[in-house]
């Protein structure tokens, strides 16, 4: 199974360094199709640069990251590109955080990296839940 990569550019903003230059559609765990548009900003993962020292936020796995942050932004997502789209799917934290560690894991994070990311997001992600 050949696996979508996140493609990106630099975004020029501070807080979200990243612009996906091309739409990303990826399946979930349980089955559903999720879409994320082209001109998402993502910053892969929301570690504090002190952490950065210690923890690479960005490798093979960054599209599990575009996953998480556009379930974290709006709470939900999208199974299609179309404008006039119902209402997108709503996920909770712990769906989101645990998707992020499923597809860590198709993406070849060690079992380490995806417990790491998994629990610091359980443990601090309410700070950023659905607050674009």
């Amino acid at each position: 199974m050949k696996l979508p990569i996140a493609q990106v550019a630099p975004s020029g903003i501070k807080n979200k360094p990243f612009v996906l230059t091309k739409p990303l559609k990826v399946s979930l765990s349980w089955g559903d199709k999720m879409y994320i548009p082209k001109g998402y900003w993502t910053d892969f993962a929301s570690v504090p640069k002190v952490v950065r020292l210690f923890v690479d936020h960005i490798g093979q796995d960054s599209t599990a990251f575009v996953i998480h942050d556009y379930m974290y932004n709006f709470g939900g997502y999208k199974r299609d590109g179309r404008t006039k789209e119902r209402a997108p799917s709503k996920v909770t934290r712990r769906v989101a955080d645990a998707e992020m560690r499923y597809q860590m894991g198709l993406y070849g994070a060690s079992k380490a990296r995806q417990f790491t990311f998994y629990w610091a997001v359980r443990l601090f992600g309410w700070l950023r839940f659905k607050k674009i």
